[in-house]
């Protein structure tokens, strides 16, 4: 049986990932040891140890490898960019000597910069980019340039995902505990679009990723742009509550979405909107 690799072993992504993904021979890579589960096989490496990290990719000798993997999040300094570039020239170097036949990344729809319009796959960046966005686009470049040309890269630009168990500091994650406090909140960027997307959208737009036969970048998202402030009246909605005051209510101009025409080619649906994915989380806390 052909063997998978998932790295971020503790992250948001890969844990979602796993529980979808019903195959057995997955191995998990994380940096602490994760709770038993029968759904994987934990691996416990710091992908920054490169000869670690080569031996127990060729001693797996993966078919595929899922690389969620990205240290120093919400921190994107200069520090945790050199930590990524070492475990993505340790995975690489370890790929390399294997019969791996494709890797699938998680990238960033920050990749794009601040674009006030749709973002194709092929848009350039714009000048104006988050250090997120920077640094993404300078590994993607190391995977692309650097395997095997007989190894695909399918780099996934993940839109504004949110779910259950998201970190802290976000938006939803915010709302939450106003909710859980009875307290309002004061949104800094109400305004602000983001292409929102329900985690298991994301899940299952990866795994259609496996269809791929050749090396391209993908966008997975909404194709649809909703303002900080929407998201958080629709959290009311769901919820029956009130958390951001009237005098904060404006007329907001859609920009900034990610084109999604190549995901849905591959025969992807969405089939959360915002509402729908916001009362699944919300079910999801009161059953806790």
């Amino acid at each position: 049986m052909s063997s998978i690799i998932v790295t971020g072993g503790s992250g948001f992504l890969a844990t979602e990932f796993v529980r979808s993904f019903k195959k057995k021979n997955i191995y998990l890579i994380s940096r602490k040891k994760l709770k038993k589960n029968k759904n994987f096989k934990n691996i416990v490496c710091d992908l920054t140890n490169k000869s670690k990290t080569i031996n127990i990719i060729q001693k797996i000798n993966p078919k595929e490898i899922y690389h969620f993997a990205w240290s120093g999040i919400p921190i994107f300094n200069k520090k945790n960019l050199m930590v990524n570039k070492t475990i993505s020239k340790n995975l690489i170097a370890g790929l390399n000597k294997t019969n791996c036949k494709k890797i699938i990344i998680s990238g960033t729809g920050a990749e794009y910069g601040d674009i006030k319009k749709v973002c194709y796959e092929y848009s350039k960046p714009s000048k104006k980019i988050s250090e997120l966005g920077r640094q993404k686009n300078l590994i993607r470049k190391l995977f692309f340039e650097k395997l095997n040309k007989d190894i695909v890269v399918v780099w996934a630009r993940i839109f504004y995902v949110y779910g259950k168990n998201q970190r802290d500091g976000s938006l939803l994650n915010e709302l939450i505990k106003a909710k859980k406090n009875k307290r309002y909140i004061h949104l800094k960027k109400p305004f602000l679009s983001n292409d929102f997307i329900y985690i298991k959208d994301v899940i299952s737009g990866i795994l259609k990723l496996k269809k791929i036969k050749k090396s391209k970048i993908i966008n997975i998202s909404s194709s649809k742009s909703t303002s900080n402030l929407t998201f958080v009246k629709t959290f009311e909605k769901v919820n029956n509550i009130s958390l951001v005051k009237k005098s904060q209510e404006k007329k907001f101009k859609n920009t900034k979405f990610g084109f999604n025409r190549r995901l849905k080619n591959l025969g992807w649906k969405q089939k959360y909107n915002l509402e729908k994915g916001l009362s699944e989380v919300c079910r999801q806390l009161n059953k806790q």
